[in-house]
């Protein structure tokens, strides 16, 4: 998830162009993290050692690893670490970047330590940022006061990649934003109330229910509403349960499809980006 954030900090930097981001992005998805990036990230092996074995790789019929191994920088518990770390997303991107020849080596690194002191990070921040720990990412990103609100926005977070199978960029807005005229709406009522709001256009409505319902829709009839509405259900089915287990006496009531909201000066705005599709989440707490 941590790939999102730092993309679009060099996109927001005029370092990269958003077709490169897109490009980075749709690559990241079949993608795995060579060894020699992961070794370097570790501090298993240095850059000169990397070249080495990367040179002598291409002139025999053996993996990084074996070659590593036998040149006496790695070991067989240091390998199998690397091997385990191949799906990490902010070394997906890096290696992206590099293939690419969009960004060195040296200019990621500048970028990331710039990243870094832009956001008042400590390295052990930054070690649980670029380990994609989300509570983390969004506690750092968003800055949130209210702890509910916060705790719905990562655990959206979750279930996006979870039952969606993407990973996505999040982003308060300041005010309610125009242009998503589709809302589907569900109240969570008890002990407190949250009234909660996915908001899309119809481009990003169709294709929500369509990854959702795992089949190809091409118009908003019963199936691609249902779909929507049904997904915005089941997160908010596993966000009180969860609630539930801290001791919150609350439910939830019917969701439904709405027109014409009107939203309280209390509503928070979130834009979650994936897939090519722009998700507004309002949120409005009791």
């Amino acid at each position: 998830m941590f790939s999102k954030f730092f993309g679009n900090f060099l996109l927001n930097k005029g370092i990269i162009t958003s077709q490169q981001l897109n490009e980075v992005f749709q690559e990241e998805k079949s993608s795995h993290v060579k060894l020699g990036i992961l070794a370097l990230n570790k501090g298993f092996m240095t850059l000169e050692q990397i070249e080495e074995v990367n040179e002598a790789q291409m002139a025999t019929d053996k993996r990084f690893g074996e070659i590593a191994i036998e040149k006496g920088y790695l070991n067989i518990d240091k390998l199998e670490e690397l091997l385990t770390g191949q799906k990490t997303s902010y070394l997906l991107i890096s290696q992206i970047l590099l293939d690419k020849n969009i960004l060195t080596m040296e200019q990621i690194s500048k970028h990331l330590f710039n990243y870094k002191n832009e956001n008042g990070l400590t390295n052990e921040d930054l070690q649980e940022l670029t380990s994609d720990n989300i509570e983390k990412i969004i506690s750092n990103s968003l800055q949130l006061k209210n702890s509910t609100i916060e705790e719905y926005i990562v655990l959206l977070v979750k279930n996006i990649e979870r039952h969606l199978h993407e990973k996505t960029f999040v982003e308060e807005l300041k005010e309610l934003p125009t242009g998503y005229p589709l809302t589907a709406n569900q109240k969570i009522v008890g002990e407190y109330s949250l009234d909660t709001y996915f908001m899309l256009n119809e481009q990003a409505f169709i294709k929500l229910a369509s990854i959702f319902a795992e089949e190809v829709l091409t118009e908003i009839d019963e199936l691609c509403i249902s779909a929507v509405l049904e997904y915005l259900n089941l997160h908010n089915g596993i966000f009180i349960v969860n609630e539930v287990d801290k001791g919150f006496d609350i439910d939830l009531e019917v969701q439904r499809l709405v027109e014409a909201v009107s939203f309280s000066d209390g509503t928070s705005y979130f834009k979650f980006t994936f897939a090519d599709i722009e998700l507004v989440v309002g949120l409005q707490k009791k």
